[in-house]
C-alpha cells in the first residue's frame, strides 16, 4: 500500500530576514555559537608570513584542491604539510613534481578526488597565471 504525504511550508520572510542578520551579527562579533571560531582558511602556518608572496600561493594551492573536501580537515593537514615542506607551494616545486608524487601530495592534503579534480595543468595555470 503506497502513501502519499503532503507537506506545506509557508515562508514569513521578515521571521527569517531578523534570524539571517542575528546570525550575522554573532558571527561577525564571534558571539553565541560562533565563540572562538575562526574560518579555517584564515588560521596560517606558524612559517607562513601574512601577505606575502608565499601566502598567496598557499591559498591559491589549497583554495584549488577544496573541491568537495572537509574544509576543516582540508586547511587543518595544509598548515601542516606547509609547516613540512613550504617550497612544495611554489610553482616551479609543483612543475617539477612527477604526477604520481603530486597526487599523493595532494591527498595527503585531504582532497577528495586527487585524480580527477586537479592536474598539473590547473595549478601551473593558476599559479603561473597570478604569479
Amino acid at each position: 500500500m503506497k502513501r502519499e504525504v503532503t507537506i506545506e511550508f509557508r515562508l514569513d520572510e521578515k521571521k527569517a530576514r531578523r534570524i539571517a542578520e542575528r546570525l550575522l551579527d554573532l558571527f561577525y562579533n564571534r558571539k553565541g555559537v560562533f565563540e572562538g571560531y575562526s574560518m579555517p582558511e584564515y588560521i596560517l602556518p606558524d612559517n607562513l608570513q601574512e601577505g606575502s608572496r608565499e601566502h598567496a600561493l598557499y591559498l591559491t594551492y589549497v583554495i584549488s584542491v577544496d573541491y568537495m573536501a572537509n574544509a576543516e580537515k582540508l586547511w587543518a593537514r595544509s598548515r601542516g604539510v606547509y609547516r613540512l615542506y613550504p617550497e612544495r607551494f611554489q610553482p616551479e616545486a609543483i612543475q617539477s613534481l612527477r604526477d604520481r608524487t603530486l597526487r599523493a601530495f595532494i591527498k595527503g592534503m585531504g582532497a577528495r578526488f586527487p585524480s580527477s579534480g586537479v592536474s598539473r595543468g590547473h595549478f601551473e595555470f593558476l599559479l603561473n597565471f597570478l604569479f
